[in-house]
């Protein structure tokens, strides 16, 4: 009985000895349970919150950058200055504000000469006055007239259809020198076919004929003494043309203004208007690989043929005339620095095209003056930012067709070298010797020495 009683109270006391230490461990467990379960409702109202700030901030975010490129845009069409001291910043180019894009071009000039005898003209060289007039009359001359702007514009292009435009101005249409008037160098608007290779021109550039011109720092580039070609109001037709290894062929044809003569008459006159009918100007031309990597060998050939009338004393009639220009150019790279250029030329009443040492018709005798003449030149550089130029030029009038006291022909030397400073400025010096022949009259010949200051942009 008593070992009984002992085994019952011995599992009485076990009970109660492990009994209390677990009873007391899962209470601790609900605890830990309520505490895990307040804390996860915390995270869950902190991560709500979190949520709705992350929105509020990419509200604002959005708004902000809205802002920004609308403040963006503001600032583009206002000019950018770098700043001082810092010149090798490039900004962007920003295009002009205009239906379609544009692009401004140009440059801001100074040219400054010195003639040792009487140049005509004085700003730029055409030919040397009679030493008749005044003996060794040097002469001085400043001028920013040469400064130039011009816009090209692009027009909606396509794979077959593409379109554009210029317009470009200088200073030397006269008035005072310190108050140049504006003279239209360049209007016209070009329509291309690329597929084709074929081109339309409407409006104002330079002549087909005889399309080349020396790198002179004379603003005349030599017309009147071997250079001739101008610029003229024209509706131009243009096809190219492939041909084997590389050649290609260029054909041009052109109805252009007759710019003519004024009579002797009247000033109102003008006997390429008076005509009725347009001048016509063309050229073939080709161009052909050579040993000088990407640089080809072009050769042209080119003429021009206009009717002029002037009307006769009493205007019971006109007197006709007829100018003509059958012209040779010829541009050949020797080397990858060293370039040659040249162009010839033969016709009658040339000064439309400023040949003819600006002697056009004899007004004695009411006769075409006949001509002949050209220029070539040699080019090397750039090296070292330099370049290099020499050529000569001749303009020679048949002497029987002239009157009295005309200019039987013009000689003009000249070389120069052009540096640049940077890729905006550059600088020229140029020394030229010029001599003019005169029927009847003592020559004039003289030494000029000319400088330029230039800003491209």
């Amino acid at each position: 009985m008593w070992k009984t009683w002992g085994w019952g109270l011995s599992v009485v006391l076990a009970v109660s000895l492990f009994g209390l230490p677990m009873r007391a461990e899962a209470q601790s467990l609900e605890q830990v349970v309520q505490e895990m379960k307040k804390e996860m409702e915390d995270l869950r109202a902190r991560v709500h919150d979190l949520e709705q700030r992350n929105q509020e901030l990419a509200s604002r975010v959005q708004a902000e950058e809205i802002r920004g490129a609308s403040l963006s845009a503001e600032v583009a069409a206002l000019p950018v200055s770098p700043p001082p001291g810092n010149s090798s910043l490039k900004e962007e180019v920003i295009a002009l504000k205009t239906k379609f894009p544009a692009e401004l071009y140009g440059q801001i000039r100074l040219d400054a000469a010195y003639d040792d005898s009487e140049v005509n003209e004085g700003n730029y060289a055409r030919w040397v006055e009679s030493e008749d007039i005044l003996d060794d009359d040097d002469q001085l001359n400043l001028t920013a007239r040469q400064s130039r702007f011009g816009i090209d514009f692009k027009g909606p292009s396509d794979d077959w259809l593409k379109t554009s435009a210029k317009i470009e101005i200088d200073f030397f249409e006269g008035g005072g020198e310190n108050k140049n008037r504006i003279q239209m160098r360049h209007a016209y608007l070009k329509i291309d076919w690329p597929q084709c290779d074929f081109s339309l021109l409407a409006g104002q550039t330079w002549d087909v004929v005889a399309p080349l011109n020396p790198s002179t720092l004379n603003y005349s580039v030599q017309w009147w003494a071997g250079n001739i070609g101008y610029r003229i109001p024209q509706l131009r037709l243009t096809k190219g043309f492939t041909m084997p290894a590389g050649t290609r062929m260029e054909v041009q044809v052109a109805a252009v203004r007759d710019l003519g003569h004024t009579a002797f008459t009247s000033d109102i006159v003008d006997s390429g208007e008076d005509s009725g009918l347009p001048g016509v100007e063309g050229r073939v031309g080709i161009s052909v690989p050579t040993w000088c990597k990407d640089k080809k060998a072009q050769f042209g050939i080119s003429g021009l043929w206009e009717r002029l009338e002037l009307p006769i004393e009493d205007h019971t009639d006109h007197c006709k005339h007829t100018s003509w220009v059958a012209a040779l150019d010829l541009s050949l790279p020797l080397t990858e620095r060293l370039g040659f250029q040249a162009e010839a030329f033969r016709g009658q009443d040339l000064d439309t095209v400023l040949g003819g040492v600006g002697q056009g018709i004899n007004m004695d005798t009411m006769e075409e003056i006949r001509g002949k003449g050209g220029w070539m030149q040699l080019s090397y550089g750039p090296v070292r930012k330099t370049t290099f130029n020499m050529g000569v030029g001749v303009d020679d009038p048949e002497d029987q067709d002239l009157p009295a006291g005309g200019r039987t022909k013009n000689t003009a030397y000249w070389g120069n070298v052009q540096y640049d400073l940077n890729e905006a400025v550059s600088m020229g010096l140029e020394l030229s010797h010029w001599k003019t022949e005169y029927l009847d009259q003592p020559d004039g010949d003289a030494l000029r020495l000319q400088t330029s200051f230039i800003y491209k942009f």
